[in-house]
């Protein structure tokens, strides 16, 4: 049994058993073993764990509810592959923290699908509606 944090109740420590061996591990350790395909459903599960909530709360700042939520919604439904993918990009020699270098990938792809639907322009005709880029 693994012990990690410790809890004070009545001034009495109370061992608390971690989730698992990864969540002791840091994130360029876990990215290591994803590169090299090692365990790499654990290793990315715990990835997605510590970092979900990075990837939701750029994705908001980025695309609001009021310009497109479905965009929204979409992206967050894909943020486990952005994890995913970013810790194959991951370069630790680079000097970034891993955390750091996925905010800047979620922050241009946000801005990347912005700039594209920017373009794009809805009409209303009889027909239905029609869907162009100016």
């Amino acid at each position: 049994m693994k012990v990690g944090l410790v809890a004070l109740t009545n001034m009495n420590q109370i061992p608390i058993e971690n989730g698992n061996e990864y969540s002791s591990m840091d994130d360029e350790d876990l990215v290591k073993r994803i590169q090299k395909a090692e365990n790499t459903e654990e290793c990315l599960s715990e990835l997605i764990d510590r970092h979900s909530g990075l990837c939701i709360d750029m994705i908001n700042a980025f695309i609001s509810k009021n310009y497109n939520d479905s965009l929204r919604q979409e992206l967050i439904k894909e943020k486990d592959y952005q994890i995913y993918s970013t810790a194959l990009k991951f370069d630790e020699t680079k000097g970034s923290k891993f955390s750091t270098y996925l905010g800047n990938e979620i922050k241009w792809k946000c801005l990347n699908i912005y700039n594209k639907n920017k373009k794009r322009k809805t009409v209303a005709v009889e027909d239905g509606v029609i869907e162009y880029f100016n």
